[in-house]
């Protein structure tokens, strides 16, 4: 048995003769759309959600991103922050929004978003911030608008970065 929290891998996986079929007496129990083609590959079990949340103490509904191209108004530059790591939801979620926006979308996201370089040093295009930097922004993502792990993509997976012998490390 394997489990993908991802069902694009899912999809992979049997391109590549990845399954043996077996289906089970509670295969009927599944709406066909959440099988496998044929049937006995695999299935979804559940479901889930992604969407824009916000800090009603510190932003009035009125004034809330109501879409994700809202986050690209320049009034929410430095004050936003997205998950960003390598389970399915967020592969789905670049995927759909690239695919409804364009290719450009996430570049404009990236460049609202200029905290996110500021573990980074200048000649990496960051804003040459430290650990006190990093604190102070993580701090402060607790008085905005925040869905994250900041910490756990930016600052760590940075860190590898920064100290990798990778050459188009800078590109990154």
């Amino acid at each position: 048995m394997i489990q993908f929290s991802d069902v694009a891998t899912a999809i992979d996986f049997d391109k590549r003769g990845g399954y043996d079929t077996y289906n089970s007496p509670e295969t009927g129990a599944y709406d066909p759309q959440y099988r496998s083609n044929p049937p006995g590959r695999y299935f979804c079990s559940g479901m889930t959600f992604a969407g824009i949340a916000y800090n009603t103490d510190k932003v009035a509904a009125a004034d809330a991103p109501k879409s994700w191209k809202d986050l690209l108004d320049p009034r929410w530059a430095n004050v936003t922050s997205t998950k960003q790591s390598t389970s399915g939801m967020q592969f789905v979620t670049w995927y759909e929004l690239r695919k409804l926006y364009g290719n450009d979308y996430w570049k404009a996201f990236a460049e609202e978003l200029g905290i996110l370089g500021a573990p980074f040093s200048e000649e990496l295009g960051g804003l040459g911030g430290g650990a006190t930097e990093n604190m102070i922004v993580l701090e402060e993502f607790g008085k905005a608008l925040v869905v994250e792990p900041y910490l756990g993509t930016v600052v760590i997976g940075g860190g590898f970065l920064k100290h990798s012998d990778y050459a188009g490390a800078s590109d990154l």
